[in-house]
């Protein structure tokens, strides 16, 4: 069978196929320009996803299929990633509170590292610690005297040493 007859069979022309060929080159061409206009391709990549995340850690909110590698790019571009990110690992969240202390708030789960390094880039981070210790506290008021005012002064006692 002839190319052509093939392709009038099935109804293509060449450019429709190299359209089709081209279309990630463009894509992955657009995201690098404007990482946000991910939110308008319906084809994604990977590479296209991790592109875009790279020039805007916010376009995360439109990956489709978001990895550990892409999601940890989106939050190194910009901390504020962090709310968009579907499977928080700790390094993923270290990333983005040593950064910005302040994104703690949209942390699923905190650990200890996590807290201490929050309030170490931002003691007002604080105000987002679900488990305060003297020692995050008194890290928290080291960074910013105003952190004080987040202290939950119960974990000391009444000469505030830290509580057994």
């Amino acid at each position: 069978m002839d190319l052509s007859v093939f392709l009038t069979s099935v109804s293509l022309t060449f450019g429709e196929i190299s359209g089709f060929y081209t279309k990630p080159l463009e894509d992955l061409e657009e995201v690098q320009e404007d990482g946000l206009s991910l939110g308008e391709i319906t084809d994604q990549t990977e590479e296209v996803a991790l592109e875009a995340v790279k020039e805007n850690g916010l376009a995360l909110q439109y990956v489709f299929n978001q990895t550990e590698e892409i999601s940890l790019e989106a939050v190194k571009e910009d901390p504020l990633a962090l709310q968009f990110v579907q499977a928080q690992t700790e390094a993923i969240v270290l990333e983005a509170v040593k950064v910005d202390g302040l994104t703690l708030r949209f942390a699923k789960n905190q650990t200890e590292d996590i807290r201490l390094e929050a309030v170490k880039q931002d003691g007002l981070a604080l105000e987002y610690v679900d488990t305060q210790t003297p020692d995050i506290c008194i890290e928290a008021v080291n960074q910013n005297a105003g952190a004080i005012s987040l202290v939950d002064f119960l974990i000391f006692n009444d000469d505030l040493t830290p509580s057994s």
